[in-house]
């Protein structure tokens, strides 16, 4: 059995990403090398001149190249511990390879200090210059590229998340676990996955 976890109002009950969004805020005017840079680009984003994916991916930049914001990083992902979603953790402790492979950006995720309950870690990061997010189409190829370097076999996969962005995932798992946010997205699962057992979890 292969369990694969989303993050984000799965394993957590929140969206970490605004809440590292605040955090950075908070914390920025105590780094002066960082601090025109991520103002400028916050500046940006709230003027609409550059898009979500843009936003994240300059300051997963800007931030990846700093000891401060690693640091920081850190500490915040001992703050999302305050949002563990119980239930869904208690799945890890069946028999089986467990992965995580969330949008997060890696410079907190990988911080998590229940990531020793995972075989493999996938978070959104930087490769060659390039940031890979973690979302729809790219976390389903992630999956699968991990899985056949590590030879894992396919026969059985079980999938946990909230989110309608990861159905090309969803697609080619045996079980889905949805976490509850939303009844339309729970049922929108449902009708896209009539092959699938699909699973409510609250």
């Amino acid at each position: 059995m292969v369990s694969i976890y989303d993050l984000d109002l799965t394993l957590i009950r929140v969206n970490s990403f605004k809440h590292w969004v605040i955090f950075t805020l908070i914390l920025l005017p105590f780094n002066l090398f960082t601090f025109l840079p991520i103002l400028r680009l916050y500046y940006h984003r709230c003027t609409g001149l550059v898009g979500r994916f843009e936003f994240k991916k300059r300051l997963t930049i800007i931030q990846s190249e700093s000891k401060y914001w690693s640091i920081a990083g850190f500490i915040f992902s001992r703050y999302l511990c305050l949002f563990i979603n119980k239930q869904v953790l208690k799945h890890l402790e069946q028999p089986g390879i467990n992965i995580i492979a969330s949008a997060a950006p890696e410079i907190y995720g990988k911080c998590l200090p229940f990531l020793d309950q995972f075989d493999h870690v996938l978070f959104s990061s930087l490769s060659d210059g390039h940031y890979i997010e973690l979302l729809g189409d790219a976390k389903k190829v992630a999956v699968v590229n991990e899985m056949e370097d590590n030879n894992i076999e396919f026969s059985l996969l079980r999938f946990y998340t909230d989110s309608l962005e990861d159905l090309p995932l969803a697609r080619i798992v045996n079980e889905l676990y949805v976490i509850y946010t939303e009844d339309t997205v729970f049922e929108s699962f449902q009708n896209e996955l009539a092959d699938i057992k699909v699973t409510l979890l609250k």
